[in-house]
């Protein structure tokens, strides 16, 4: 009787997932917010086995489109405007930098759910039904929207069940959505979001002053002490037996032996690091004062003044977005703590990249010339053409002239490599994507007809070889 009854359950499952994602590419996304918790969506469905409507909890996805022109980021990102009627304001650059699992189903479709930090003020549950109405929507596919603690949520889909429940409803967690939890980068996104909550009674008070911060010690001298603790870290997680100087090349690919990356370098790349769960990135704090007084006020004044609001307006329309301006700089600058700004050369590349990918907003950003910046007043030409000078963060901006790289590396590039690229890419991904929007959606700032710097190209597919991506496993250049 017992194997009867697993043996139906199991069946009911397949069909019903089945039936919810049909097409052989599917994606969606699972909102996480800062206070550790995730949006869940409920959809009514009628089940055949059952002949009657049931209720299952999932995240916000569907099929693929022709109109998402095989990018699945773009299909996960449409699906979860649709199914929350846009009130999140989420935007294609919060997709494509999350993690994700992909699930293989049986019939040979497969699910790419991503895990997308959400920052800023809550919507209300009843906000999507009213943002619906207010857009003309009459069907957004979801029934009712609910906040589940992320504590919660991996309690439920461990539990050693062939059923989750959703906590607070009584109704299951669709099978897919359930599969997708399960697996170890969803289990290490959640862990992470739980970790980061900053207490109640501390949301309004400074953040704990570390050691480091109040003896004033230098950026050098805090690394020393944190590349031993993030060595033994790294080594434990990843299982691993490399040196800390092999594991420091294996994280910043073009940095010069016996040198420590720069302030603002280190910040993004644990910042990344740490939105992907791995535990060694979280130990990254260095001291507050490190830096804190390298940025000049008159850009300071610029940016807070004359900038971030018209900035923040013109984002707000491009993406339609309700973000804050506040949650808005953590997108586009995950490292920054609240109340911090970029510095100015850490916010021209990332400005200059975006506004090459068309984004009015990062077109305002136009800041006063540094008094006394001599890398700043040699730079007439390179600014005049579209060119900005070199990070003095030490940060790779991609060089896209043939002159400024050697030519057997280009050579390389478009004769030997980006085909073989593009067939493993799209082998990889299930994509029809050409070999030239392939390069777009690695690096978003190439122009077309461009290749990127050897040292950018080192530093992108090295990072996606160390997340197993097959294609950038075949990136090897020729010595220089």
């Amino acid at each position: 009787m017992i194997i009867r009854y697993l043996s139906f359950v199991f069946v009911l499952i397949l069909t019903l997932s089945s039936d919810l994602y049909a097409a052989k590419e599917s994606a969606g996304i699972l909102p996480m917010f800062d206070d550790g918790t995730v949006l869940m969506g409920k959809e009514n469905r009628f089940s055949k086995n059952l002949k009657k409507t049931v209720s299952l909890w999932s995240d916000f996805g569907g099929a693929a489109d022709r109109t998402d022109n095989g990018d699945i980021a773009r299909t996960a990102l449409r699906e979860a405007n649709e199914e929350t009627a846009n009130t999140l304001g989420l935007t294609y650059e919060q997709v494509v930098n999350s993690p994700f699992t992909i699930h293989q189903h049986p019939s040979g479709d497969s699910y790419r759910m991503y895990y997308v930090r959400v920052y800023g003020k809550k919507p209300l549950p009843t906000d999507f039904h009213k943002n619906a109405v207010k857009l003309g929507w009459k069907n957004v596919e979801k029934s009712e929207w609910k906040y589940v603690s992320a504590q919660q949520l991996l309690d439920a889909v461990n539990a050693r069940s062939y059923a989750a429940i959703l906590p607070g409803t009584g109704e299951e967690i669709f099978a897919l959505t359930r599969l997708g939890l399960k697996k170890d980068t969803a289990q290490r996104a959640l862990r992470y979001l739980i970790e980061s909550v900053v207490p109640a009674a501390q949301t309004s008070a400074p953040k704990p002053v570390s050691s480091y911060e109040e003896s004033v010690l230098s950026y050098q001298n805090y690394w020393k002490e944190f590349l031993q603790k993030m060595g033994d870290s790294f080594r434990e997680y990843n299982r691993s037996t490399l040196s800390n100087d092999a594991i420091l090349k294996a994280l910043f690919p073009s940095l010069p032996e016996g040198e420590v990356p720069p302030l603002e370098v280190a910040k993004a790349k644990f910042s990344e690091l740490a939105k992907g769960g791995r535990p060694y990135a979280k130990l990254f704090t260095p001291p507050e004062s490190v830096g804190s007084s390298s940025m000049d006020r008159s850009y300071e004044d610029y940016f807070r003044g004359d900038f971030l609001q018209k900035m923040g307006d013109s984002f707000r329309e491009y993406n339609r977005s309700t973000l804050s301006n506040g949650a808005i700089l953590k997108v586009l600058f995950p490292s920054l703590r609240e109340g911090q700004i970029p510095d100015r050369e850490a916010a021209k590349a990332k400005f200059s990249e975006l506004a090459k990918g068309e984004r009015p907003y990062a077109k305002l950003f136009t800041p006063p010339e540094s008094v006394g910046s001599s890398s700043e007043s040699s730079s007439g030409s390179s600014s005049s053409s579209g060119q900005i000078p070199p990070s003095s963060s030490g940060a790779p901006i991609p060089v896209s002239r043939s002159e400024s790289m050697g030519r057997s590396y280009e050579d390389y590039f478009r004769e030997d490599f980006l085909q073989k690229m593009g067939d493993s890419f799209r082998e990889y991904n299930r994509s029809t994507l050409s070999n030239g929007a392939i390069l777009k959606v690695l690096f978003p700032s190439l122009r077309e007809g461009e290749v990127p710097s050897l040292e950018v190209a080192k530093a992108k597919f090295s990072e996606l070889a160390k997340g197993g991506r097959p294609y950038a496993l075949l990136f090897n250049p020729p010595e220089e």
